[in-house]
């Protein structure tokens, strides 16, 4: 599996390179397009005390309902790689996607949201100013 860097497709309405603050126009969240078939997924996280209990898993449940209910295509987002730090010395990027996808290395982001049935469009270059990362988050939907 060899990633390009950010191509999703052409009927998507997101832009394949974007950055987290301007899909989300700068916390405005002023983008939604009421007609639109995807929602874009702008973050999700559970309190350190209360992880480990399902949580998270329940709020994708959550989101993957309203989806369902809406008659929505899906769902995208940008997932951040925390794990590519500490192999961004041996392997670029995709590489450890690529690896990430096929369960040979546990990333704490995204192969959880592999498990939640999300599948690797390509890649986000500077989505988040993240120096572990490079910056580079994957665009998943």
């Amino acid at each position: 599996m060899r990633l390009q860097e950010a191509p999703f497709g052409s009927e998507s309405v997101f832009p394949p390179h974007h950055t987290f603050d301007e899909i989300i126009d700068y916390g405005y969240f002023t983008r939604h397009d009421p007609h639109g078939q995807h929602f874009y997924g702008a973050d999700v996280s559970v309190h350190p005390e209360y992880r480990g209990r399902g949580i998270g898993r329940r709020l994708y449940d959550a989101r993957k309902e309203l989806v369902r209910q809406r008659g929505l295509r899906g769902m995208v987002t940008g997932a951040m790689i925390p794990g590519f730090a500490r192999y961004k010395e041996v392997m670029d990027a995709p590489t450890y996607v690529a690896h990430v996808v096929a369960g040979e290395i546990f990333d704490a982001t995204l192969s959880r949201q592999l498990r939640q049935g999300f599948r690797v469009r390509g890649l986000l270059p500077n989505y988040l100013p993240d120096t572990a990362t490079d910056g580079r988050s994957v665009l998943i939907e």
